[in-house]
């Protein structure tokens, strides 16, 4: 079963957002689709902001990473990768 645990890597976290989502936002969402509820959920984490409910930030900030994740997973992007070659 796939699972997130503290020290997960970027790449890991790509692979379990693939394995518990790909299969249904492939069938079901565009790109467009991810990048508004990215936007939706960033959106309500800075309303957290604002309120200073942090147990809002957090929940809303993790659900639009997903949401990230998604979309990198769908347009075949490999974040780490990517990074890596933007340090270097």
């Amino acid at each position: 079963m796939a699972s997130v645990k503290r020290d997960t890597t970027i790449k890991e976290y790509q692979d379990f957002v693939n394995d518990v989502y790909g299969l249904n936002n492939l069938r079901n969402y565009t790109a467009l689709d991810m990048l508004t509820n990215i936007e939706r959920f960033a959106m309500r984490a800075l309303k957290g902001i604002r309120k200073k409910d942090q147990e809002k930030i957090k929940t809303n900030l993790l659900i639009a990473l997903s949401w990230f994740m998604s979309l990198t997973n769908q347009l075949r992007i490999d974040l780490e990768g990517e990074v890596a070659n933007f340090i270097s």
